[in-house]
């Protein structure tokens, strides 16, 4: 039997049902992503329905007691009602812009700083050997109170972020005696200065080390270098000098940081190393280990298991050093961004809930937004973790793995071929310039197994603005791949049975179920498709789906068999 559908508009913020479609409906289709329905109603009930202001929430009741919700995006008037197109609920993460800065790898951002006591025109500051550079300037004067050199990071004014409150990296200084390297976090006028760190005191000889530390959040950091004496001119070469920061990284939050002690002594050289706790520890990450000691050093992750990870370390440690690392994870950004639109816009329908938000493995390493679509951020962040994220039939908002569901078998229905002979071409040259501007043209290229296909020769000349022959001829072996005709494939599924080979509605099927299809073959060549999308015609019950993946040739031929 077929599901039976309510359809309803509410105020969201009210909670009040504004109108409710029975025998009024003369279209609907309900989709993975949205829904779409045309409904009958006289001019008055239509028009004060369109000319409502608020952002509805559609929600469609099956008669199995499932509710499902949507966003009302676009409202219509037709010639006898009324069309409504609505979206999954996660559209109204779109609603707020979103500003986070959380964690920040880029040097670009960090600028020379000018001041009444920093004076950048006495310094040479580069960031192109991927580090922060600072050196004196040979015959310029330096003294504790002018012509300090100064690179600072800074929050914009009015973004709705927390400051930076961690700070991590490997440092080499070289300065003679009086010579300071420092850390200090700050407001934006450099009051209210905390987290104050001597990074490395001038002794004439180069040193390195490496610091990861927190401090009370501020929207500023800043590293400097300077002459801590009076004013006195510099007569080193310019370069000879100098502080560098590698491997930098600032973050907002502390929350899911490597904080931990070794439980054991460290030889150099690559080597398990036992730790208090390995919580937050993954391959491919950086650990500051013995901050601040003498024989601090970054290291990145090789292994890790329960009690220990692998490194290459150049120094020796004793047991007990820190180990520390910055790690902020996708899942705290994803329940922020759902946290403040739901502080916001209590009303927009998604649960406050982060239940079926899933953290991913990767550590977030450049995660900075201004200004930003809640929803963009969301979006971004699943598609580097390989992640889908949705907002579920029950209103939670999804963002994980692609979630496998029932195992379907087909009972009817098909895989159709379409192949486009149109456009199809088999012969293809490329018409260029050389470096006087006079035309050329590559020679025809063949794809033969096409011609044979075809049984004609089809040929095409493609423009292009490159005066390189060798480039020329890749632009025409590229069009020739594409120029050949194109097979398109649709799944057409009529009736399904369960795992209890009971027929099911086919509206019940649902993203990530799974269809397996026996051809004429037989069993062996049984294939499964996953569906990325479902859509059901609430008039007549047909539905269509869409696998996750395109279907593979060799399916295809099968499918023919």
């Amino acid at each position: 039997m077929s599901m039976q559908y309510a359809i309803s508009l509410y105020d969201p913020f009210t909670n009040v049902q504004l109108a409710r479609f029975d025998r009024q409906v003369t279209d609907a289709t309900l989709s993975t992503n949205g829904l779409t329905v045309s409904v009958r109603l006289v001019p008055f009930i239509a028009k004060t329905l369109y000319a409502q202001a608020r952002l509805l929430t559609a929600v469609v009741q099956r008669s199995d007691g499932k509710t499902l919700r949507y966003r009302t995006v676009t409202l219509r008037l037709i010639d006898q009602g009324l069309a409504i197109e609505c979206h999954n609920l996660i559209v109204t993460l779109d609603d707020l812009e979103y500003d986070g800065w959380w964690s920040v790898t880029k040097l670009d951002g960090w600028l020379p700083v000018e001041t009444a006591s920093s004076t950048p025109e006495r310094w040479e500051m580069r960031h192109d050997d991927g580090t922060i550079s600072l050196s004196p300037r040979k015959n310029e004067q330096f003294s504790n109170a002018k012509g300090i050199g100064r690179q600072s990071l800074f929050i914009p004014a009015n973004l709705n972020t927390t400051g930076f409150q961690v700070i991590q990296f490997d440092w080499r200084s070289k300065g003679p005696t009086n010579w300071l390297a420092t850390f200090l976090a700050a407001e934006r006028d450099y009051s209210s200065q905390t987290g104050a760190t001597t990074i490395a005191l001038g002794n004439g000889t180069a040193q390195t080390g490496s610091l990861c530390f927190t401090f009370a959040a501020r929207p500023l950091v800043s590293v400097a270098m300077y002459y801590n004496a009076a004013l006195a001119t510099y007569i080193g070469e310019t370069g000879d000098d100098y502080l560098k920061i590698s491997n930098l990284r600032v973050a907002t939050v502390t929350t899911n940081m490597v904080n931990t002690t070794t439980s054991g002594a460290i030889a150099i050289g690559t080597a398990f190393v036992p730790v208090a706790s390995t919580l937050n520890i993954a391959v491919g990450q950086r650990l500051t280990i013995e901050s601040g000691g003498v024989n601090s050093e970054s290291v990145v992750v090789l292994a890790v298991n329960a009690t220990q990870f692998q490194a290459a370390f150049t120094k020796t440690h004793v047991l007990g050093v820190t180990v520390r690392g910055i790690v902020v994870t996708d899942k705290e950004i994803v329940e922020d961004v759902l946290s403040r639109n739901l502080t916001t816009n209590p009303g927009s329908g998604i649960k406050q809930s982060s239940a079926r938000i899933i953290k991913s493995s990767r550590d977030c390493l450049e995660a900075a937004w201004s200004a930003a679509s809640g929803l963009s951020v969301v979006q971004e962040l699943a598609d580097q973790a390989q992640y889908v994220t949705y907002v579920d039939d029950a209103q939670y908002l999804y963002y994980g793995p692609k979630e496998t569901g029932r195992t379907f078998a087909l009972v009817d229905g098909s895989i159709e071929l379409e192949k486009a002979l149109g456009e199809a071409t088999n012969q293809i040259r490329v018409a260029y310039k050389n470096a006087s501007n006079q035309p050329l043209y590559t020679a025809f290229a063949e794809h033969a197994s096409e011609r044979y296909a075809l049984g004609i020769v089809r040929q095409r000349t493609i423009a292009s603005e490159t005066t390189d022959s060798t480039e020329a001829a890749t632009l025409r072996s590229v069009a020739l791949t594409d120029a050949a005709p194109t097979v398109r494939a649709s799944l057409n599924v009529r009736a399904v049975r369960n795992e209890y080979n009971v027929r099911e509605p086919l509206d019940l099927l649902s993203r990530g179920d799974v269809i397996t299809i026996g051809d004429l073959s037989g069993a062996i060549n049984k294939r499964s498709y996953t569906l990325a999308e479902t859509s059901v015609n609430l008039m007549t019950g047909e539905v269509s789906v869409t696998p996750e993946a395109p279907i593979k040739q060799l399916d295809l031929w099968l499918a023919q068999a």
